[in-house]
Order: C-alpha cells, then sequence, then structure tokens
C-alpha cells in the first residue's frame, strides 16, 4: 500500500462527564454527557497498520485490518467503533446488574427461611 493511499490522521471517540465541584470542594457535581473526538497523526505506516502518535514520547500501534481498532482511519468509522464499543459495555452491564439482582434475591429468601 502506497503512503499515499494511507489516512495521515487517524480518529476515536470517547464519552467524557462534564462537571463540577461544589463551593466546599468535597461533592462534584456531574452536568452531562458528550462526546470527545481524539485525532492522531500517523507517524509511520507498515504493511499491517499504522504507528499512531498519541504524545510527544508515545506511539501506538493500530492494525489496519483489525476487527477491533484503537483507532480508525475516518470520522465515520470511528464513530461505528465508539457505538459499538458502548453498546457491548451496555450488554456486559445488564448483566452484571441481572446477576446482582438474582443474588439479592437469593438472599432475601435466604433471610425469609431463616425467620
Amino acid at each position: 500500500m502506497t503512503e499515499a493511499l494511507v489516512a495521515q490522521r487517524w480518529y476515536r471517540y470517547e464519552a467524557k462527564r462534564d462537571g463540577f465541584w461544589d463551593n466546599d470542594n468535597d461533592h462534584f457535581e456531574f452536568t452531562g454527557m458528550r462526546l470527545v473526538m481524539f485525532e492522531y497523526s500517523v507517524a509511520k505506516t507498515t504493511p499491517k497498520g499504522v504507528w499512531l502518535q498519541e504524545s510527544i514520547n508515545h506511539k501506538r500501534f493500530v492494525l489496519r485490518d483489525a476487527r477491533k481498532r484503537y483507532a480508525c482511519p475516518t470520522k465515520k468509522e470511528a464513530l461505528e467503533s465508539f457505538l459499538a464499543r458502548k453498546q457491548k459495555h451496555l450488554r456486559i452491564e445488564r448483566q452484571r446488574v441481572q446477576e446482582i439482582e438474582e443474588s439479592i434475591a437469593l438472599a432475601q429468601y435466604k433471610l425469609e427461611t431463616l425467620k
């Protein structure tokens, strides 16, 4: 793949929570969520992937054809990747909530049988 065919910027979306500390500085008040797009420069290309410049002293290798990539060559792909990550995260958390509810029900049943 020639250098001209490789995107020189790659992208990643993340959700960030906004908020502020109260006057006593002992409680953080959340005010909402926002999407943040991170833009990375391609430091080097290889036949299999790209090296992204994350900071002055840190580069990250990303496989070009991987199913799950840290960053993507287009903003659209990066947003689709973000949605896939969050949908999987939601499935995992729903499963955890279900397990917690089941364990609470078991404990309540056990408590009732001890009376």
